[in-house]
């Protein structure tokens, strides 16, 4: 808990700082760097082993695709393992990527791999 403003901007400046590291931003970026880029989500495409391509959403990618891996991200990519992420696309809340998710979803296999490529 923040109890003061100047410790609120110490804390907010050194997330900035770390967001815009862990992103590799510009230093003329940085500027533009804010909180908002800890709550977006990740649109991910997989293509598995047998070439069937995998939808999904996450908060965090790196986490999700660990759990891909170890079999306890969903049946269907522990089923159809190794996967390659082939796509991703940043959404600014959960809202806009599950919107985002479903009209991906709704695409044809044609229409998923003109969108990778």
């Amino acid at each position: 808990m923040v109890r003061n403003s100047r410790e609120y901007s110490i804390k907010k400046h050194f997330c900035q700082e770390y967001l815009c590291t862990l992103y590799s931003l510009r230093s003329l970026d940085r500027m533009h760097c804010s909180f908002e880029i800890i709550f977006m989500y990740t649109l991910y495409i997989l293509r598995c082993k047998d070439n069937s391509l995998y939808t999904g959403i996450a908060k965090d990618l790196e986490k999700r695709l660990e759990m891909h891996r170890a079999g306890t991200g969903s049946k269907y990519v522990r089923a159809k393992s190794p996967f390659a992420v082939v796509y991703t696309e940043t959404c600014k809340d959960r809202s806009s990527a599950s919107k985002r998710e479903s009209a991906v979803k709704k695409l044809s296999k044609i229409e998923k791999e003109t969108l990778i490529k």
